[in-house]
């Protein structure tokens, strides 16, 4: 008996090796696309430390008021793992009515965001009423800004600080005064007298002025979705001012990404350090991230992050799968020679 089964393992093994790649492609392509023939499933993931700290502290934001700077830098070459994160992230701010202030630093996703915004913004509306958000008073988009120095250094978080949002920025993607919007304003500052006309800001004092209209400071979180990983400027930057970190050297703006898995383990350091307050991963993240959205209700973006991972799921249980049964048929031939399992 036992002669038999090794007999059959050997073919096995053998057919095994003669297989013609052709054959793991076309079965690898199978998977991925089942999920779009067959109809989608739904995944309930773990959410993992790094996606938690994150989903609390855009919920921080909304317990204490504060606004969050999202910035849109992911591009359409990366909206597989991007354009989910980018969803699940809006649909948080709008669901629980944190004011966001969004910058795009890619012009094709510029105007992919707006888009995703706005379809996100008429889910609520349709849900809860039209007053329930509102552009300019509840969320504002910046539009596509050229905003690096030679290197690739981030010229504008000292503008922010030095300057505060509308004297740095000016308009925002429609060409619109900022000054006329209530989202400019400082958090606790007074409404504006006429909202929708623009503000004489030279009128103002400069105690006044930093008073009055939006600052860095004035955040609770600066979110960025993004390809890589530019975030590290933004920490470079914090770490190197004082005046953006505390007594113990913590850093008091609270940062955080969405990226690609391949950069993943390189920022990793920085939420170790707290200089992130958490990363979401790949899809996986936006998937471990929408399950926690799903905990108080279904929400708009959970149809894209299921036509995302549930492919990308399938892709990489079947490259394990190929790669360990490459290596016990390895393994069966070292064994069955005789020259043990590392030869």
């Amino acid at each position: 008996m036992a002669v038999r089964v090794g007999t059959y393992i050997n073919k096995l093994s053998d057919a095994i090796d003669r297989a013609n790649y052709r054959v793991v492609y076309i079965a690898l392509a199978v998977l991925i696309a089942a999920p779009f023939i067959v109809g989608h499933w739904e995944a309930s993931p773990k959410p993992r430390k790094i996606t938690k700290r994150l989903f609390n502290a855009i919920e921080e934001c909304a317990e204490t008021g504060k606004p969050v700077l999202l910035i849109n830098a992911w591009r359409m070459s990366s909206r597989g793992e991007n354009q989910p994160q980018f969803e699940v992230f809006v649909e948080h701010l709008m669901r629980r009515r944190i004011k966001f202030v969004m910058i795009s630093l890619e012009p094709d996703t510029a105007i992919v965001g707006q888009r995703l915004c706005k379809r996100i913004e008429r889910y609520y509306k349709d849900k809860n009423g039209e007053d329930w958000i509102q552009y300019g008073r509840d969320w504002l988009m910046l539009g596509y800004r050229a905003i690096y120095a030679s290197g690739y250094w981030l010229i504008w978080i000292p503008n922010i600080k030095s300057s505060g949002m509308v004297k740095s920025f000016v308009r925002d993607y429609e060409n619109k005064d900022l000054t006329t919007f209530p989202i400019m304003r400082r958090p606790g500052a007074p409404p504006l007298e006429k909202p929708g006309e623009p503000v004489d800001l030279d009128a103002l004092s400069a105690e006044e002025y930093k008073e009055q209209w939006l600052r860095l400071d004035d955040f609770g979180l600066v979110l960025e979705v993004h390809f890589t990983h530019t975030i590290r400027d933004l920490i470079g930057l914090v770490r190197l001012d004082q005046d953006f970190r505390d007594a113990d050297g913590k850093p008091k703006i609270k940062m955080g990404l969405g990226t690609v898995n391949m950069v993943v383990n390189e920022m990793l350091p920085y939420f170790d350090s707290d200089d992130l307050a958490g990363v979401l991963a790949g899809v996986q993240g936006a998937s471990e991230y929408s399950e926690l959205l799903r905990a108080t209700e279904e929400g708009p973006s959970r149809e894209t992050v299921r036509q995302r991972v549930n492919p990308y799921s399938l892709g990489i249980l079947f490259v394990l799968f190929v790669i360990i049964l490459g290596n016990l048929s390895t393994l069966w031939k070292r064994v069955a020679q005789g020259r043990g399992p590392s030869g």
